[in-house]
């Protein structure tokens, strides 16, 4: 298993709010695209590697960015999130994942429905111009507990295609849209239009994140008129866990 992966040293480690933390890394020897995972890897007590499969968050040109969110008691986040410059992770040479710009068809719009680490998927994805240059506008809805869990809102900012839609289930939602988004498909369906309009005839639908969400999530979808398989294909999900 482990000739599978490259050794790699932690260059840059970010702490954020509430468990969230970005881990930074030199890409040499690593091959994704945007918007694919790879799997990190740490070695226990009995020098067997433990590796959990985790979304890039930037672009290749770049050092290589996770954002992970630490899990109580999980198999490796909490020691991925104690982990300091200098540090060795194994990476997967090679990465996995569907939803690389190839993969998506071009549209007048995306539409992103993403939850917690889900957001770091449409980041990679928007360093790209290959993907941007295939629609007029991308639209990231982003579903987290509280406003604390927002961590990139200026990155997202400095796109100019880029709508950004935080959505904050629990507690106060400050500026932003209260609730689930999953709650609110038909308000966001009609408060659109023009280049703007999510339908079926104008979007791309992206969906990553729990498989309650992307249950539900395709389900509505699919009742107006998308497709989540076949030549009019225009749904696409990535599972977390």
């Amino acid at each position: 298993m482990i000739n599978k992966f490259i050794k790699k040293t932690i260059s840059k480690i970010t702490h954020h709010t509430n468990g969230y933390f970005t881990l930074s890394i030199d890409n040499d020897g690593l091959t994704y695209e945007t918007g694919q995972f790879a799997r990190l890897g740490l070695l226990n007590k009995e020098n067997k590697l433990i590796a959990k499969p985790y979304s890039y968050a930037s672009n290749p040109n770049n050092d290589a960015e996770f954002y992970i969110v630490e899990v109580t008691g999980g198999a490796i986040s909490p020691q991925l999130k104690a982990l300091k410059v200098g540090d060795t992770v194994y990476v997967d040479k090679t990465a996995n994942g569907q939803l690389y710009p190839e993969n998506i068809k071009s549209s007048i719009n995306a539409w992103f429905f993403v939850t917690g680490t889900g957001v770091g998927v449409p980041i990679s994805l928007c360093s790209n111009p290959e993907f941007l240059n295939k629609y007029k506008e991308v639209f990231i809805v982003h579903n987290v507990k509280c406003t604390d869990d927002l961590h990139h809102n200026e990155i997202l900012a400095n796109h100019k295609k880029v709508n950004y839609i935080p959505f904050i289930s629990q507690g106060d939602p400050d500026n932003y849209n209260a609730g689930r988004f999953t709650d609110n498909f038909k308000e966001l369906m009609s408060k659109y239009e023009g280049n703007q309009e999510l339908t079926a005839l104008k979007s791309q639908v992206i969906i990553i994140g729990n498989p309650s969400m992307l249950k539900e999530t395709v389900e509505f979808f699919k009742t107006e008129a998308f497709s989540f398989r076949g030549e009019d294909k225009n749904i696409y999900v990535e599972r977390y866990w």
